[in-house]
C-alpha cells in the first residue's frame, strides 16, 4: 500500500516524470515544493499533488498518478490528502483549471465557475494567467 509523503526536492526528478507522463506542465513546481505530497510505494514515486498558496486561497495543480497504477483510486487519495492539508493550512478556497478531470474533481466538491469570479490572487499565477488555455474548466471548492 503506498504511503503519503511531502514532497522534497530529492523527489523533484519523481514528480517531474510522473507530471510529463500526465501531460501536465512542471513550471512552478518547485518554488511551491513545501505544499505538495507523494505517494510513494517502497522507493517509487507514484502520485502527487500540490498546492500554490496564496493567504487563505489555493491553487491546486499537478495531481498525476503514475499510468501504470491509473484505476487504483490514488488520484482520489492524492486529491483527499491535498485537500486535508489545505485545511491544515488554513486555506478557506481552492481553485484548480483543468482540461480533462471535471468530471473527476466534481466528486469532491469542486463545482464550474467562470474565469471573473477568481479570485485576483490566483488569476495572477501562472498557470492561471499563461500555462492553461482559457478553454481549461476552472473550478472551485469552499473548505469548511
Amino acid at each position: 500500500m503506498p504511503k503519503t509523503e511531502k514532497a522534497h526536492e530529492v523527489y523533484l526528478p519523481d514528480i517531474f516524470r510522473l507530471l510529463e507522463e500526465n501531460s501536465l506542465h512542471a513550471q512552478g513546481v518547485k518554488e511551491h515544493l513545501k505544499n505538495f505530497l507523494i505517494l510513494k510505494e517502497g522507493n517509487e514515486v507514484l502520485g502527487c499533488a500540490g498546492l500554490e498558496i496564496y493567504g487563505t486561497t489555493a491553487l491546486l495543480r499537478s495531481v498525476a498518478v503514475k499510468t501504470s497504477h491509473q484505476g487504483q483510486r490514488l488520484g482520489s487519495r492524492i486529491t483527499r490528502e491535498i485537500l486535508s492539508l489545505a485545511k491544515k493550512r488554513k486555506v478557506e478556497t481552492v481553485y484548480l483549471l483543468t482540461l480533462t478531470a471535471e468530471e473527476f474533481f466534481s466528486r469532491f466538491g469542486f463545482k464550474k465557475i467562470s474565469r471573473k469570479e477568481v479570485e485576483p490572487a490566483i488569476r495572477r499565477t501562472t498557470e492561471f494567467s499563461h500555462l492553461c488555455p482559457l478553454s481549461a474548466a476552472v473550478m472551485m471548492i469552499k473548505l469548511d
